[in-house]
């Protein structure tokens, strides 16, 4: 089955902030935060965690049936993702003081690895 695809949609600087995908990442952001908060009480942190992880999959369904594709939309997306494993990896650091070294270097490969990726792609990408 293939996956449909999406183009960049015309950049309307008014719109774009309030693309379907955008709303559903900031709803992302806010599910972040309460999970934060509410580190110690696990069944908020995982409901709350478990919900932006559904949601990260349903903001690129809707990018793409709604043609709302946008470079804003996939950095917001990328960010969101770090922020969403950096969030993971403190609270299981807290949770779990003993591994903190090595939640600490699965965060900094996981950072790392897409910053990398992010700037091959922009230095691929130029053409001069």
């Amino acid at each position: 089955m293939s996956q449909k695809t999406c183009t960049q949609s015309d950049f309307e600087p008014r719109k774009i902030w309030l693309y379907v995908p955008n709303i559903i990442g900031y709803i992302r952001i806010a599910l972040s935060f309460i999970a934060v908060v509410f580190h110690k009480i696990p069944i908020v942190f995982i409901s709350c965690y478990f919900g932006a992880f559904i949601l990260d999959w349903t903001d690129g369904f809707f990018a793409r049936k709604l043609n709302q594709c946008s470079k804003f939309g996939a950095l917001l997306d990328m960010f969101i993702d770090r922020g969403s494993i950096a969030t993971l990896q403190c609270a299981l650091s807290a949770l779990y003081p003993q591994f903190q070294i090595l939640f600490s270097i699965f965060l900094f490969f996981d950072i790392t690895s897409h910053w990398v990726r992010t700037n091959y792609d922009a230095i691929i990408m130029y053409k001069p």
